[in-house]
């Protein structure tokens, strides 16, 4: 009877091994010398998550943060030219780059508490040594991202190349302005990636209608038709603007040329 009790409780562990390496808790216990039956734990049911998807999470809060440090620096060369000329006092440039330094100093914290969070996991839970290189896999919450890091990179890389259109004017060379137009045509591929990426999105959401439908009171089916449509036209627009966007850089390059 003990025997069986112990293969019971040696199954449920198993299971419950999983999930304490997914979230971080195991909910039961493992088999006993002499028990007689197994053990169910309650779980805490704390509001934080541990485990793979804790740290999962906290990578996520990292980008997210990232993002937002990109934001500001992006916020504060704006806000550095508006000072220059006269627009703003100086106060206002150094409350912002106060609050830039905060955010860098925030995110080295989150970085060092990620990796100090990882080793812990490799030795306390897995029983890895804690010298073993790993590599994060997020493409479990790939799903759940609005924005992808490869829109964001591209993002960052066009307010680059405005600065690039911004330092040209009136005296500048033709050799300057052919350099400038050579780094945008480089961006034509990347930004025709992404749209194409948005349209399967978008293919993947008229599929998925259906089902999420049969859920949906009238009015939220009514809400969703809206916001679709307003999705595809917004597209439709960028799609124009990117189309006259490179016929103008052809243009441009041919008159150059001639």
């Amino acid at each position: 009877r003990a025997l069986l009790g112990n293969l019971r409780a040696y199954g449920q562990f198993r299971q419950g091994f999983y999930t304490q390496v997914a979230i971080g808790e195991n909910g039961v216990s493992g088999p006993q010398r002499g028990g007689q039956s197994t053990f169910i734990q309650v779980a805490s049911g704390a509001g934080g998550v541990g485990g793979y998807i804790g740290l999962l999470q906290d990578l996520q809060r990292i980008r997210n943060s990232q993002n937002n440090l990109d934001e500001q620096l992006q916020l504060l060369s704006q806000t550095i030219a508006l000072e220059k000329s006269g627009l703003i006092d100086l106060v206002q440039v150094d409350l912002l780059r106060q609050r830039v330094q905060e955010t860098r100093a925030d995110i080295l914290d989150s970085r060092n508490a990620l990796t100090f969070s990882i080793d812990r996991f490799k030795t306390g839970t897995l029983g890895l040594p804690p010298d073993l290189p790993v590599r994060m896999d997020d493409s479990s919450i790939r799903q759940f991202e609005l924005v992808s890091p490869e829109a964001t990179t591209l993002r960052k890389a066009i307010r680059a190349k405005q600065g690039l259109v911004g330092s040209l004017n009136q005296d500048s060379s033709a050799d300057a302005v052919r350099k400038v137009l050579a780094e945008l045509v480089k961006m034509v591929g990347q930004v025709r990636r992404q749209l194409d990426t948005v349209k399967a999105d978008m293919t993947r959401l008229a599929e998925a209608v259906p089902q999420r439908e049969l859920r949906m009171l009238p009015a939220e089916k009514t809400q969703l038709q809206n916001d679709r449509t307003e999705l595809a036209k917004a597209l439709q627009e960028v799609e124009q603007k990117f189309t006259q966007a490179t016929t103008d850089i052809s243009t441009i390059q041919a008159g150059l040329n001639d």
